[in-house]
């Protein structure tokens, strides 16, 4: 109806009980929503919106007693007219294009890294040399500590064994 779940027009109904006293039911208990009513309540949420009354409840009272700015047939328009809503869009769209423009930055940045790192980078060594110093193809030397070398195992095998 006024763009209202069945719930949201059932905890509507006791605020506009509390105004206008109880509403009409069906065979089902079910309340009556007459045309008035419902004009009233939109009414009511438009000047909850537009910040011409605290609450739906406030708002119907001073309707009911015609204290409501407003509320008559000089309505004053939505405060979302077309004019405001394409500026927003504009806006909006702005801000998108920006944040697109940033992430291509973004991703030429990355590439950029991403083939610095796989292309082959300069040695400091000779070409005889591995990274370690030592000549290609001979062992290194072991460090004297007068400290017998123990065999390398997985760090694994000091709990499963072997």
């Amino acid at each position: 109806m006024l763009g209202l779940s069945d719930a949201g027009l059932r905890r509507l109904a006791p605020i506009y009980e509390r105004v206008h006293g109880p509403m009409a039911r069906d065979q089902r208990r079910g309340r009556v929503w007459t045309a008035e009513a419902v004009d009233q309540l939109r009414r009511a949420r438009t000047a909850v919106r537009a910040g011409r009354a605290a609450s739906v409840q406030a708002a119907l009272v001073a309707e009911r007693t015609g204290d409501l700015p407003g509320s008559g047939e000089g309505e004053a328009p939505p405060p979302n007219t077309l004019a405001e809503l394409v500026a927003e869009i504009r806006g909006l769209r702005m801000a998108v294009e920006s944040q697109n423009r940033m992430l291509e930055e973004q991703a030429e940045r990355l590439r950029a890294i991403e083939a610095a790192e796989s292309e082959p980078r300069g040695s400091l060594t000779s070409p005889e040399e591995n990274i370690e110093g030592h000549r290609a193809g001979e062992a290194p030397a072991e460090p004297e500590t007068g400290v017998e070398r123990q065999e390398r195992r997985p760090w694994w095998r000091r709990w499963f064994g072997g």
